[in-house]
C-alpha cells in the first residue's frame, strides 16, 4: 500500500516542504537510501523549512556519503549545512575526519579545535548530539596530536575526554600508552607531569 506522500506523487501533486522531508525520512527508515538522498537534496534545495530539518538532512545525506565513500559529496553537504545555522561541532568534527582520512592532520586539528570553541546553544533545534559537544573532539584531537608526535597535547584531549566519561577502557588504555611515551620521552631529571 502506498503511503500517503507516494499517492501524492502519483497523482502528479507536489508534496509541501514538510511532506518532502518527512517522505525522505520515511524512506531513510525504510532503508530506501538511494530514494531518501533524492527527497533530502530536494528538501535542503529549497529557501524556507525548519532549520532542524535541514540540519537532520544535511547529517542523513553525509551518513550517506560517507556509507557510499563519497568524501567529495560529503565534504560539500556539511559546507551546506553552514547555509542553515552557525557551524555545528557535528560537522566540524566530520571535516575533522575527513582531513584525518586524508592525512591533513593540521587542518583536521583546526576543525576539531573549533568545535571545543562552539558554545552550546539554548535551543538546539531538534538536532543535538552531545557527543561532538563533549567527549569527541578531545578523543580524536589525542589521536591527531598523537601523530603529529605531541604527546603532551595528546595527553591532554585524553584526560580532558576523560572528565566527560571517566572510566572509559578506550580512554584509559590511551592514558596508560601516552604515559609510557611521556616517560620514555622525557629528559633526564625532568619532572614527571603526574607528581
Amino acid at each position: 500500500m502506498p503511503s500517503i506522500y507516494e499517492s501524492k506523487l502519483e497523482n502528479g501533486e507536489a508534496l509541501t516542504l514538510k511532506e518532502l522531508f518527512y517522505y525522505a525520512e520515511k524512506l531513510f527508515d525504510g532503508k530506501q537510501y538511494d530514494k531518501s538522498m533524492e527527497y533530502y537534496g530536494k528538501f535542503i534545495k529549497e529557501k524556507e523549512g525548519w532549520t532542524g530539518d535541514k540540519l537532520i538532512a544535511c547529517d542523513r545525506l553525509a551518513d550517506m556519503f560517507r556509507q557510499k565513500e563519497d568524501k567529495e559529496n560529503e565534504m560539500q553537504i556539511v559546507f551546506k549545512s553552514f547555509e542553515f545555522d552557525l557551524p555545528r561541532p557535528e560537522f566540524l568534527c566530520r571535516l575533522g575526519v575527513l582531513f584525518t582520512e586524508l592525512g591533513q592532520i593540521n587542518m583536521a586539528v583546526f576543525w576539531y579545535n573549533l568545535a571545543l570553541s562552539i558554545e552550546k546553544p539554548e535551543d538546539h533545534l531538534g538536532f543535538f548530539k552531545e557527543e561532538y559537544w563533549s567527549w569527541l573532539p578531545h578523543l580524536k584531537l589525542c589521536g591527531c596530536y598523537f601523530k603529529l608526535g605531541d604527546y603532551n597535547k595528546a595527553y591532554m584531549h585524553n584526560e580532558l575526554a576523560l572528565g566527560f566519561k571517566p572510566g572509559d577502557v578506550s580512554l584509559l588504555h590511551n592514558k596508560k600508552s601516552l604515559e609510557v611515551l611521556l616517560n620514555n620521552n622525557k629528559p633526564e631529571g625532568q619532572v614527571n607531569h603526574k607528581s
